[in-house]
């Protein structure tokens, strides 16, 4: 956990430091374009409480490696619960979108931290 947060803090002070070398232009458009590419709080929880078995919130964030796995879990949960086995992944799933709950904030931290590194990145080209 230490290791996470220390990492997490040099990234942000990389951030910061080339933030500081940018010009009064560049960090304009950095400003603009994070206006337009920012993820909404409340639209991935809407997604989550309202379509979460779909991982819909998790396809509006970028994660689309676990959005595809829990609409496969779905599909296959809903497919096979006429023989029983479906009921357990129905309750995995549940218990992931409980979890999720509680991620879904660092996951639009990174989601947000994510564009304005590929921005700084092409504004620094």
């Amino acid at each position: 956990m230490e290791r996470l947060k220390a990492l997490e803090m040099q990234d942000m002070s990389t951030a910061i430091a080339i933030k500081s070398q940018m010009s009064p232009q560049q960090l304009m458009v950095l400003q603009s374009e994070m206006a337009n590419r920012r993820k909404s709080m409340g639209l991935a929880y809407v997604l989550l409480l309202f379509l979460g078995g779909l991982g819909l919130h998790r396809f509006y964030l970028g994660s689309t490696g676990p959005a595809v796995t829990m609409l496969i879990l779905l599909v296959v949960g809903i497919a096979t619960t006429v023989i029983g086995i479906g009921i357990a992944l129905l309750v995995v799933l549940g218990c992931w979108e409980l979890v999720d709950l509680f991620l879904v904030p660092a996951m639009v931290r990174a989601a947000d931290e994510k564009s304005e590194h590929e921005i700084i990145t092409r504004l620094s080209l």
